[in-house]
């Protein structure tokens, strides 16, 4: 009897109308939560190049970790985007969900977002007035001009792409404050092995390099290998 007034009551439209609102917790917002959702992408450039092919960069950086990558170019224009970011979808093995573009550039175009479709990748364009949109890849940007502007200074204009890697390895290297780690450090779960740590190596990695120099067996078990996995993916 006592079940049949509840269901009646939750079942009447009238009492409905006098019936509390339940208490519900704050919708979140929706964001990204993982690297390679979502990566920015922008041309740099031009370069001098009197003797070189190349003029610019491609710039992709994932929102998420701000690890950059960057492709040397012939020109500027969607379709060397296009063929750029299905190269860095082959070499990384994943599909981002969405391209972000500054709505100013040549990746603003109908020609861009088919071919990205192609891919099954979405784009988007930061809105005109929102430079903070697109701040990560510009940040990286910069960072590429600098270092490659000092290199132009020391040696021959024709001579900036083959340092492209070095720009790069110190834009992954760099710490981020608000996120307290490096780009490389949130991709691949350990610090970058410069020269620096070469010089002055951690105990673990002296123990490990004696046992290489010395001809030990360094092959864990696969109980071993199971166990440093999920201490390594525990760390990430």
């Amino acid at each position: 009897m006592a079940q049949n007034t509840v269901d009646y009551i939750r079942s009447c439209m009238k009492c409905a109308q006098f019936n509390s609102a339940a208490p519900r917790a704050l919708d979140l917002p929706v964001t990204i939560s993982e690297p390679f959702q979502i990566l920015v992408v922008d041309f740099v450039g031009p370069f001098v190049t009197p003797n070189r092919k190349f003029k610019y960069i491609l710039c992709v950086v994932d929102v998420f970790s701000r690890y950059g990558w960057g492709f040397p170019s012939l020109s500027y224009t969607a379709s060397t985007a296009f063929v750029f970011i299905k190269q860095w979808r082959d070499q990384m093995g994943t599909i981002p969900l969405t391209v972000y573009s500054d709505p100013r550039s040549v990746l603003f175009s109908r020609e861009f977002r088919e071919r990205m479709g192609e891919l099954g990748i979405h784009t988007l364009n930061a809105p005109s007035k929102s430079h903070k949109s697109v701040s990560v890849v510009e940040i990286s940007n910069r960072i590429v001009q600098s270092i490659l502007n000092k290199i132009h200074d020391l040696t021959y204009p024709k001579d900036w792409d083959p340092y492209v890697s070095e720009a790069l390895r110190a834009i992954n290297a760099r710490h981020v404050d608000h996120l307290g780690y490096s780009p490389f450090e949130i991709i691949h779960g350990h610090l970058l092995r410069d020269r620096l740590s070469k010089a002055y190596p951690s105990a673990p990695l002296r123990s490990l390099i004696a046992a290489i120099l010395q001809g030990e067996s360094i092959l864990p078990t696969e109980y071993q290998h199971e166990q440093l996995a999920l201490n390594h993916v525990a760390h990430l």
